[in-house]
């Protein structure tokens, strides 16, 4: 399956397989979410079509879910 279809995924260290961070895909969870981003912020990204970007944010799991 796609990544991008997926609610949840790991962004895992390669030097250091004991770091990860569990990821939610914004778009699946709430796909109205519109963040307001300032235009300098983007600018790194050079030219972009704004459809070919994917909004993740950090999730935290506590020790004893």
């Amino acid at each position: 399956q796609d990544v991008e279809e997926e609610v949840f995924i790991w962004l895992q260290s390669l030097d250091d397989t004991d770091l990860a961070l569990c990821l939610a895909n914004l778009d699946r969870i709430k796909p109205e979410y519109d963040p307001l981003v300032d235009e300098a912020d983007l600018e790194v990204l050079g030219e972009y079509d704004p459809a070919d970007l994917l909004l993740y944010t950090v999730v935290v799991i506590p020790p004893d879910p």
